[in-house]
């Protein structure tokens, strides 16, 4: 049968799976999932890159079914792109491509994108030199297929947490630093025995010695003689 999925997309003809597919996620989202940023909740984008189209429309259901709002590439070319031009949570590849392989786009994404950003490759080959070749390439995980399309939301899900922790851990420890900058004050840390552990100068030239020289000697060998 012949199915329009919205108006920006064209007419396909879907496979019966994807049809069931896609009245599963017109039927409603299952644990919508969304994130904040900046006080201002908004849906995770997840970029989906597979030369099937059908495949693709399975994928944006079932993404679409748990919350996310997926966007479309069918090739390398337009999945670089749509990353360089927008803004990603989740990228989700298709090894087997022609033209451009799923490891060879995986590799373009992760020297552009931050070292966090998830990359899932979705791969039909379980043999350990694809996985290890994945992870070469910068992914962060993969999908074997055949896929069970209702663990789709769950694995995103686990992956926007995981990036988003890493991110709210880089924040803190940047407001941290601020906040050690700001401080006038010499800082250190001893152990119980009064060795040195670490310190935090607000100067460099407030000891003659680097602070990093202190570490593992006791107060008394680091304090002038009377």
């Amino acid at each position: 049968m012949n199915s329009v999925l919205t108006k920006d997309t064209a007419t396909t003809r879907l496979a019966p799976a994807a049809v069931l597919i896609d009245r599963w996620c017109k039927s409603g989202t299952d644990n919508a999932f969304v994130m904040s940023e900046d006080s201002n909740k908004r849906t995770p984008r997840v970029l989906v890159v597979d030369d099937d189209s059908t495949a693709l429309l399975l994928m944006r259901a079932a993404l679409r079914k748990s919350g996310f709002e997926a966007t479309m590439a069918a090739s390398g070319a337009e999945a670089l792109r749509l990353f360089r031009a927008n803004s990603f949570d989740v990228v989700m590849l298709d090894v087997s491509m022609p033209e451009m392989s799923g490891f060879e786009v995986c590799a373009a994404i992760r020297q552009e994108a931050d070292a966090s950003l998830p990359i899932v490759m979705v791969t039909g080959m379980d043999d350990v030199a694809s996985v290890e070749l994945a992870y070469q390439s910068g992914a962060t995980d993969f999908i074997s297929k055949p896929i069970n399309w209702a663990l789709i939301g769950h694995r995103a899900r686990y992956l926007m947490r995981g990036h988003q922790a890493l991110l709210q851990l880089r924040s803190a420890n940047a407001r941290n630093a601020a906040i050690l900058q700001a401080i006038p004050d010499f800082l250190f840390e001893i152990d119980l025995d009064g060795r040195f552990l670490s310190g935090h100068s607000p100067r460099a030239s407030l000891f003659a010695a680097k602070v990093d020289s202190f570490i593992g000697k006791t107060l008394p060998e680091l304090l002038p003689a009377e």
